[in-house]
């Protein structure tokens, strides 16, 4: 490209130095504009593209004329060159007003840091309520020793006697004044731990989306590059046919080489920067991504906890309902009775308590991994920039 342009400005037909310099400079400018989209036809389909190239050209084309008009009077008056200013200004205001339009601040991050230290302080509240629910079970699994004593004190083959009921009521007594490790406050705790990872969750799939928004709109942030180079290399062209018109003959060929150095790398170095970009928002979405999934897998997992929970609670409220049965009849039939139903229920009492205290071995693991998954999102982002 750059050769091309070097070599339009010096092929100059010997005629009147205003008419051959503008004629010139006219021709590069629409090589140059050509030359930029070459490498994509479809940018030249784009209706925003379009405009933007028209309204460069309608410039460009009004200061090749002021500088043409200066040059057929004798000399660029300084009226020429205050055109040529102006057009050159008007231009850039077009390149601003162009990325405005588009109303994206593609290299903003703060948000995503914000979300990733969010996600490692709830990642680690839901890790510390998970240490609050294992001693939560290890306090019902020493509660339920009462009830295992109270069990032994009944007899296989007998009703039991008045001292043997006075010790198994007493034991249950023991069961039903002990700390619900379940209760009010457990709930509280547990509610404000799932509602700071569903809002974290909301936000993460909105960043999600904004993420798949950039991937899909980066033809557009590429369109923005496409009309910065365009007004650039406008303003050039129009910089280096001021030169040629007020320069000696020997300093045009200078101008000309010097005008074509920035075109050959011009291309090379956006493709450098989108490669980065590109691979910096795939780098910040796999983040995201691995932030959404930690948190997807900590909400299940609340999920399953407390529906365990209210199990638990409904075993624990029932025994409850039987030892107070058997501590209002007080005869050794109503405690017998009382018993073989406690009985039933302690069993699957237990098994219910060892379900959730795997299950919550096993959220400590998955959060654990899903937080090590997004550090090592993070170091790899880190060690691309």
């Amino acid at each position: 490209m750059g050769n091309s342009v070097s070599h339009m400005l010096r092929r100059r037909a010997p005629q009147k130095r205003g008419s051959a310099t503008a004629s010139v400079a006219a021709s590069v400018t629409a090589a140059v504009v050509e030359d930029i989209f070459q490498d994509d036809d479809n940018e030249l389909n784009d209706p925003d593209l379009k405009s933007f190239d028209d309204c460069m050209k309608q410039r460009t084309e009004k200061v090749l004329g002021s500088l043409e008009k200066g040059m057929k009077q004798g000399g660029l008056e300084l009226s020429a060159l205050k055109d040529v200013t102006n057009g050159v200004m008007g231009m850039n205001d077009e390149v601003v007003d162009y990325i405005e339009a588009c109303d994206q601040d593609v290299w903003a991050n703060e948000e995503m840091k914000d979300l990733v230290s969010d996600y490692f302080r709830n990642s680690l509240e839901a890790l510390d309520f998970c240490g609050v629910l294992e001693r939560s079970v290890q306090q019902a699994r020493d509660n339920q020793i009462f009830i295992e004593t109270a069990l032994s004190l009944l007899p296989d083959d007998a009703n039991p006697t008045d001292e043997a009921c006075k010790q198994i009521l007493q034991e249950l007594d023991h069961f039903a004044h002990a700390d619900n490790p379940f209760a009010a406050e457990f709930s509280k705790l547990f509610l404000e731990v799932y509602d700071r990872q569903r809002k974290l969750q909301e936000r993460l799939t909105e960043k999600r989306r904004k993420y798949q928004k950039k991937e899909r709109n980066l033809r557009v942030m590429k369109k923005i590059t496409t009309v910065i180079l365009t007004a650039s290399c406008v303003s050039l062209v129009v910089c280096a046919a001021v030169a040629m018109a007020v320069a000696s003959p020997v300093l045009d060929s200078t101008v000309a080489e010097a005008a074509s150095l920035p075109f050959e790398f011009m291309h090379s170095w956006l493709h450098r920067l989108w490669a980065h970009y590109e691979q910096r928002i795939r780098s910040e979405r796999g983040v995201a991504d691995a932030a959404h999934w930690g948190t997807w897998v900590a909400i299940k997992d609340l999920d399953t906890i407390n529906t365990e929970v209210r199990r638990l609670r409904n075993e624990i409220e029932g025994i409850h309902r039987n030892i107070e049965f058997a501590r209002d009849r007080g005869d050794s039939l109503a405690v017998q009775n009382s018993i073989r139903m406690i009985r039933k229920k302690h069993e699957q009492f237990v098994k219910q308590l060892d379900d959730l205290a795997s299950h919550v071995n096993e959220c400590i693991k998955r959060v654990t991994t899903a937080r090590s998954r997004v550090l090592v999102k993070i170091l790899s982002q880190s060690s691309r920039a």
